[in-house]
Order: C-alpha cells, then sequence, then structure tokens
C-alpha cells in the first residue's frame, strides 16, 4: 500500500533532503549567526528597578513623574545602626565620621541626614534659631542628657533617626534625580555604600541598609548568580537524564547543543531589541532548554524508532522530520503564542517577554531540524532490514504502562470523563480565591539579607516604605492658607491614626517646631498656627535662621503639599485598604475642584503593579487561549477536534490557580506568567498526540486501534517530555526568589496534570465524540509503508 502523503509530509522530506545535501554549508550559518549574537549579548545590563515594571504610560508613572519633578527624587537609602547607646560620646564621634563618609564619597546625594546634623528649632530673643543638637558632641554628662532628653521628645527624630530606646540609630541619604544620561546610577550608589559600610572601623558594627538603590543592586546580584546557575544545573540534570534516555552519546550531546545555542541565540535578541535584563530573566534558560529539549527529543526518538524497524541513517532521519516535522513547528509556534500573549500586559518585562521568548523557542526548533539532522547523518550506513516486516514491540516499564493506560481509556472513558470533570470544577472554585501580591520584599525569601534587612527596619524604625500624597492647590501659595493647613492637618491626623501606617511627615511638622520656638519653646505650643499671616511668618522665619528642607514638603511657588506617610512592607491586601481609606477621607476633606490630591511612591506602585497584574493575567490568557485554539482548529483541520485538543491544555492552569486558592499561596508578578506558559507548553505534547492520532486513524480505521497505535509511538516521548519539563523546571526551587520557587515546585504539578489528561481524558473523549467520523475496514499489508509502523 503507498501512502498518501501529506503536503507537510512532502515540505519536510524536500526539507530534510536539502540540510543533508547541505550539510556543511547548514552548520556554518548556524555557528555565524552563534558569534553575531553572543557579540550582541554583551551590552546587556541590567535593570532591577521598581519603575521597571510599568508602561511610560500608566498613571502611576505620570503621578510619580509629577512627584519627581516636584520634589526631586523618591530614591533613598537608609542605614540603621544598632548601638548600646548611641548617646556615648564615642559612639556619636564614630557615627558622625561615618555619615561625613557617606556625605562626602555617595553619588548622587542631595542630602544626608542623621541625628547628629537634624534640624532642631528653638527659641531665641530675637525671634527662632535652627541648631544642629550634636553638632558638637557635648563634653559632660548634664549637657549630654539635656540633648538626649531633646532628641528623644522631637516627634520628627523618634522612630525616624533615633529608636525610643536611643540605641537604634539611623542615617538618611536622600538622592537626587539622576541624569538621563547614566546606565544604572543605583548601582553606583549602592556599590559606594558597601564600600564605606566594609571598611575596617566599621565592620564591628551592627547595620541594616534598606532603599530602592540597595534594592536594585540586590536584585542584580541575585539575577547575576541565579541565572548562570540554574542554566548550568539545569544541563547537568538535563544530560544526567539524556544519558539515561537517548541511545549513546550522540543524543544526550545533541540535545544540548540544541538549547545551549537556543539560550544564546534569546540574549543576543535582547541585545539586538534593545531591552535591559530583570528579575524575568533568572528562569529564562531554564525555561528554553525544557521547552526546547522536546523538539530535539521528539526527532530523535523518531529517528531511534525508524532505525529499529530497519531503515538506514539517511532515510530513517529524512522520514523522522518528515513524520515530527510539522507537530514540532506547529508545537513552537503555539508555544511561541502563549508567551506572545504577555504582550497584552500593561506590565513592560512581560511584554519584552512577549517579544524574545517566541523568538528563542523558534530559534529552538530552527535549530533542532538543523543540527540534528547533521549530527545523524554521521555513522554507520544502516541497520539490516527485517525481512518479514513484522518486529517484536519492545516491552519495557513504559510500554506495560502505556498499555495499561489503553485499557483504563477503552474501558472506562466515562469514569475517567466523569472523574476530570469533577476534578476541574473544583479546580475552578478555588481559583476565585487566588490573591494577587505586588510587593517587591515579599519576592524574596527571609533568608536573603535585604529581605532581613527589610524586616528589622520595620519592627525597629515603624517601617521601610511610605505612601506620597501630593496635594495640589493649583493657585500661587495656596499651600500658605490656613483654610488648606487646618484640611491638611485633619488628613494628616487621620493617616497618622490609621492601623496601616507609623508616622507622618510633612510641612507642618515646620510650623508646630516653628509655633512652640516663637512661644518660648512650651510643649503646649506644639501645634499649628491660627492665620495665613503666621503660617506664611512661620514659613519666612524658618527660611531665613537657615532652614533647608521647604522643598522636600512644598512646591518652589507654593502651590502643592507633600504629605509622607511611613508604613511597614505592606501585602497588597493591606495597601489596597489603606489608599482606599486616604483617598475616602480626603475626597470628604477637600474641595476636589480646588484641591487635587493624588497618591503616589512606592505603596501606590504596588497597588497599581496589583491592578496591572490582574488585568495582565486575564488578558494573556484569553489571547493565549483564544490563539491556541485557533491554531490547533486550523492545524487539526477539525473544529470540534480542535477545541478538544485544548481541554487538556486549559486542565492543568486551573488545576494550579486552584492549589493556589485553596492553599492560600498568592500570585506574584512572577508567578503570574504561570497560567499562558502552562497553555503554550502544555499544549507541545498534545500537539504530536492528536496528529499522530489522526494519522493513525486514517491509517487503521478504528478509535480503539488508533488509540493503541498512538500511545505506543508518542505516548514515550510525551512521557519523557513531562519528566525532562518537570526535572528542568525544578531547578528553579533553589532560588531566592519565592515567586521562582514556586514555579520551580508548581511546573511539575502542572505538567503531571497535563500528560494525565493526555493520556486519559483526551482519549476517553476522543472515543465517545468519535470527531473523526464513523470507523472504516482498512486492509492492511504485511509489509509496512514508508513511514508507517505496527
Amino acid at each position: 500500500m503507498i501512502e498518501n502523503k501529506s503536503q507537510s509530509v512532502r515540505f519536510f522530506e524536500i526539507f530534510a533532503n536539502l540540510v543533508l545535501r547541505f550539510r556543511w554549508p547548514t552548520i556554518l550559518l548556524v555557528v555565524l549567526l552563534t558569534a553575531f549574537f553572543f557579540i550582541k549579548m554583551q551590552g546587556l545590563k541590567f535593570d532591577g528597578s521598581f519603575e521597571l515594571w510599568f508602561v511610560k504610560s500608566d498613571p502611576a508613572m505620570e503621578r510619580l513623574n509629577k512627584f519627581k519633578n516636584t520634589f526631586g527624587n523618591d530614591h533613598f537609602v537608609y542605614i540603621l545602626i544598632e548601638t548600646d547607646d548611641f548617646f556615648q560620646p564615642e559612639t556619636i564621634r564614630r557615627i558622625g565620621k561615618l555619615a561625613v563618609e557617606f556625605e562626602e564619597k555617595v553619588p548622587y546625594l542631595e542630602d544626608m541626614t542623621w541625628l547628629g546634623n537634624a534640624e532642631y528649632i528653638e527659641a531665641t530673643q530675637e525671634g527662632v534659631d535652627i541648631i544642629r543638637l550634636f553638632e558638637e558632641v557635648p563634653n559632660n554628662s548634664e549637657k549630654m542628657a539635656l540633648h538626649k532628653n531633646k532628641a528623644l521628645n522631637e516627634p520628627d527624630f523618634v522612630n525616624s533617626l533615633i529608636s525610643k530606646d536611643g540605641k537604634t540609630t539611623a542615617i538618611l541619604l536622600e538622592i537626587d534625580r539622576y541624569p538621563e544620561d547614566k546606565i544604572n546610577p543605583a548601582s553606583e550608589i549602592a556599590d559606594t555604600v558597601y564600600e564605606v559600610l566594609g571598611n575596617p572601623e566599621y565592620r564591628d558594627l551592627e547595620m541594616y541598609v534598606v532603599g530602592p538603590p540597595v534594592f536594585e543592586y540586590e536584585y542584580n546580584k541575585i539575577a547575576g548568580k541565579e541565572t548562570p546557575f540554574f542554566f548550568g544545573l539545569c544541563i547537568l540534570i538535563q544530560m544526567s537524564f539524556l544519558a539515561w534516555f537517548a541511545r549513546g552519546i550522540r543524543g544526550m550531546v545533541v540535545p544540548l547543543v540544541v538549547v545551549i545555542l537556543s539560550v544564546l541565540w534569546t540574549f543576543g535578541t535582547i541585545g539586538v531589541l534593545g531591552f535591559d535584563l530583570n528579575l524575568m530573566i533568572i528562569g529564562l534558560p531554564v525555561l528554553l532548554i525544557c521547552v526546547g529539549i522536546g523538539d530535539a527529543m521528539h526527532v530523535i526518538s523518531e529517528f531511534n524508532d525508524y532505525c529499529y524497524y530497519g531503515y538506514d541513517r539517511r532515510k530513517a532521519i529524512i522520514s523522522s522530520i518528515s513524520m515530527v516535522g510539522m507537530p514540532c513547528l506547529l508545537t513552537s509556534l503555539t508555544t511561541a503564542v502563549g508567551f506572545f500573549s504577555f504582550v497584552s500586559a500593561p506590565i513592560t518585562p512581560f511584554r519584552q517577554m512577549g517579544i524574545y521568548i517566541p523568538a528563542g523557542v523558534i530559534a529552538a526548533v530552527i535549530l533542532t531540524l538543523l543540527i540534528v539532522p547533521f549530527f545523524y547523518s554521521f555513522g554507520k550506513k544502516a541497520f539490516k532490514k527485517k525481512s518479514a516486516g513484522i518486529i517484536k514491540s519492545r516491552d519495557d516499564f513504559f510500554n506495560r504502562c502505556l498499555k495499561w493506560i489503553y485499557h483504563i481509556d477503552t474501558i472506562y472513558p466515562k469514569s475517567v470523563i466523569v472523574l476530570f470533570t469533577a476534578l476541574c470544577m473544583l479546580a475552578v472554585i478555588g481559583s476565585f480565591k487566588v490573591e494577587t501580591e505586588s510587593n517587591q520584599g515579599k519576592l524574596l525569601t527571609r533568608k536573603v539579607p535585604i529581605r532581613q534587612a527589610m524586616d528589622y527596619v520595620d519592627s525597629k524604625m515603624g517601617g521601610s516604605a511610605s505612601l506620597e500624597i501630593m496635594l495640589d492647590t493649583g493657585k500661587l501659595d495656596g499651600v500658605k492658607d490656613i483654610n488648606f493647613i487646618k484640611k491638611l492637618g485633619e488628613l494628616e491626623t487621620f493617616v497618622n491614626k490609621h492601623p496601616l501606617t507609623t508616622d507622618t511627615s510633612s510641612i507642618l511638622d515646620v510650623l508646630r517646631k516653628t509655633h512652640r520656638a516663637v512661644h518660648g519653646g512650651k510643649e503646649k505650643y506644639y501645634r499649628l498656627p491660627d492665620s495665613t499671616e503666621a503660617v506664611s511668618q512661620y514659613l519666612f522665619m524658618y527660611e531665613v535662621s537657615g532652614g533647608d528642607q521647604l522643598d522636600k514638603w512644598i512646591s518652589f511657588s507654593y502651590n502643592i503639599a507633600r504629605l509622607s506617610a511611613k508604613t511597614h512592607s505592606l501585602s497588597t491586601k493591606d495597601t489596597r485598604q489603606l489608599m482606599a481609606d486616604v483617598e475616602e477621607f480626603a475626597a470628604k476633606t477637600f474641595d476636589v475642584d480646588s484641591v487635587k490630591v493624588e497618591s503616589t511612591g512606592v505603596v501606590d506602585g504596588m497597588k497599581t503593579l496589583n491592578d496591572n497584574m490582574a488585568l495582565g493575567l486575564k488578558r494573556s490568557f484569553l489571547l493565549a487561549f483564544s490563539a491556541i485554539t485557533l491554531i490547533m482548529i486550523l492545524a487539526m483541520r477539525s473544529f470540534k477536534l480542535g477545541l478538544i485538543s485544548m481541554i487538556p491544555n486549559v486542565f492543568p492552569a486551573f488545576m494550579v490557580l486552584g492549589f493556589l486558592g485553596f492553599a492560600g499561596m498568592y500570585m506574584d508578578v512572577i508567578l503570574m506568567s504561570m497560567s499562558a506558559m502552562i497553555i503554550g507548553v502544555a499544549v507541545d505534547d498534545t500537539i504530536h498526540f492528536f496528529f499522530r492520532y489522526r494519522r493513525e486513524f486514517e491509517r487503521l480505521g478504528t478509535y480503539n486501534e488508533a488509540l493503541k497505535a498512538t500511545l505506543v509511538t508518542v505516548g514515550r516521548p510525551i512521557c519523557f517530555t513531562t519528566i525532562t519539563l518537570t526535572l528542568g523546571f525544578s531547578v528553579l526551587m533553589l532560588s531566592n526568589m519565592t515567586g521562582w520557587i514556586r514555579i520551580g515546585a508548581l511546573s511539575g504539578f502542572a505538567f503531571t496534570w497535563a500528560l494525565l489528561a493526555d493520556l486519559f481524558f483526551a482519549p476517553s473523549v476522543l472515543l465517545l465524540t468519535k470527531p473523526l467520523g464513523p470507523e472504516r475496514k482498512v486492509v492492511q499489508m504485511v509489509q509496512p509503508a514508508e513511514g508507517e509502523r505496527q
């Protein structure tokens, strides 16, 4: 019987012939392209900034830019220092020396504040004077006690520059606007801070450092360490697995060559596109290795089967490429589409991933179709072909399992469908319980020093994060109006009493301290003035007395005021609650037509990022599902079969979401990639299964026999690809990033369910719905035709 070959089979036969005919020019082209991409990846740099997660047109970025244009950079470095007692002359001198070193050496520094140079407003005969409490260290215990009393009773200082018990002190480094032409200035700052702290003179001090430049630096360091580590570990694991799965050294080396080159090409593509690296890059090599190795394994497995059935080397290569070329191309296309769906997410790193990961996936399949034929074209001429054409099937563990699966599918198809449907419904219920989390601190495990520093600052000084509130009066000198000042005071009181805040700072602090100084320093006068004239007078007195902090709290034209609320490192749920409460109170307090109240800063950014995550998750999932469904319908040449083929791919995504919901685990910015990734990757095995099932049904004529033949031929490689995906992604559980740890753990869970759905649920649906039409009798020849196997 002569096989009626499809156009795709003929195309890949011609392609394989050309690759074998021009194998040396082909491999030279691969080498040249690799050299090009290697050069392009040399200029890559890492960006760990919080702003990276937002598109430029995002309203949160517009508010942040307004804040920066008005009050300067929101970046800072906060150094917490533990002492036995700060109020000891030697301790003060030592920390003062450290503070001066920071002031002299840290680049882009706008202001350095510690208890020694903090402003203290006191009364004089002429009016008020601004002094520095520890500009000169007190030389006797009485003076030290006086200064200590002043410091510990100044609201501005306590829990900001000094703890209530006087043992913990802090140095605040406020950063100026970064030059636009500077590359990674945050790392310069962090490098210098750590260099100063590394001085032997200060090594015995117990210090904790937080702040955006330090976070960026630490994220950069983690990514720089973990990316190559996971790359190497994943290669080692895959090498060990391939040594068991593949037949010979060649079967182990060739797939690794394919995936290593695909990783290099992808990083080179990132360089060509002009993108920066970010935290999502940590899992990129693992992802490309696990996805790319599957295509090579299918081609090699098919080649080995043809050789097992007596084909010579050249014929086996051509037949294997013609048989799996189209499924491999489609698996790569659907995987690429799955990740391309990220371009719909309003999050910059995901939009970039939606471009360079599909490029890497396509590169992997191209390299597979070029490199595998090249390396397998060398060797013995042929195996001896069996004269009768009947070869005894291999009987090993996998084949026995596949035979058992066949019996379950054919005997209990309805029970299988009921079981999977019930599990899916339960998972859907659980998915509604999933909460999203965008707190950057919670991206790190507690064993990471920067996370420990954040937690310590939260516990000792009231918080490492802040909500910045801008109040725009819309008119010159509007901030000086006593009615505005009083309402700002009401807002400040509300925010101060809120259970999720620890402290506030604003221009009101300057007004209260000046009012107290004017009235002889009596504490009962630590309150706001009573008139617009008094506000203007106090601000004037403050400036002429040497005060230099006004530009931090009010704009140059006195039309915008800033209220800064200190918080702990809040969860996204708490962040949302805090902002809603503040917005509601501000709307009741201020006339919206005259005063515009806007929130910005880290807390606002976390809330906005959370909203963007939820929107991006929905968009990417729907786009991936819709696009891949359309591809499957076209590829299967059947609307019904295309829809059925998507069931095994949606099922594991819901299983993961359901597990997260019932387990109480949150969805963070890294784990957000999971749903679309599952659909894009899990569909690979589904394509191989359904393509082979259709072909076997056309050849054998019955659904049961087609299932048996499909399980025997592609059952083994899809089991192996699931194993390699699970093992490969498992290395991510060693990460310091909680999101990658969860992806490493949940990937095996997801891909196992995808495999079970391919082997049990999909066959049961096929057997019951019979989407390929009525069964028929097919006369079989003893000698198998080319491309066919019993």
